[in-house]
């Protein structure tokens, strides 16, 4: 789905006519939005670290936000690292000399035309839809902005709900006793 299609999803949300100026200034809410909310709005990037000296300080990809995971050259998990510094320079420092792969989070970049591409998950897209009718009919019709407003809210909850149940490696699966 792109840009155009999700678009063609809003106005048939709100039932009105939506420039691609006003779509793309309140996609970028939505997705910054969403983006704060939850991790999984979040753009993941891997980086590899060869760490030859555990008294210096690597520096991380610019504009992470934060470190996701850390592991070790053997895929174990490692929690014995520092972070330093401020949203422009990032920098890690390890314990123990080894190679480690960091799994960093970043904002959504901002989409600029309708050409574009999308970088969010697809489960997300019903509540951006919703969110940006809402947006688009707020002064129109407050009560149906309010609704949509809820769904939105509602069906982005359950996306990052899906999204965790299908990406979390550790879950439970119950099974009955043995008789």
């Amino acid at each position: 789905m792109g840009l155009r299609d999700l678009l063609n999803k809003v106005i048939e949300y709100a039932q009105t006519p939506i420039s691609d100026r006003d779509f793309l200034h309140h996609y970028n809410d939505a997705i910054h939005d969403l983006a704060m909310l939850y991790d999984t709005a979040k753009v993941r990037r891997t980086q590899t670290i060869a760490c030859d000296d555990n008294t210096r300080w690597y520096p991380l990809t610019e504009g992470c936000l934060k470190i996701e995971r850390v592991l070790t050259s053997y895929g174990n998990y490692y929690s014995f690292y520092e972070v330093r510094g401020n949203d422009s320079k990032r920098e890690i420092k390890f314990a123990v000399m080894d190679t480690y792969t960091v799994y960093e989070l970043f904002n959504q970049p901002a989409v600029n035309s309708m050409n574009d591409d999308i970088t969010i998950d697809p489960a997300y897209f019903k509540a951006i839809a919703e969110y940006i009718a809402a947006k688009a009919i707020r002064k129109m019709d407050p009560d149906r902005s309010g609704e949509l407003m809820a769904n939105s809210v509602a069906d982005a909850e359950l996306a990052n709900r899906n999204i965790r149940r299908a990406n979390n490696p550790h879950r439970r699966v119950y099974a009955p006793r043995f008789r």
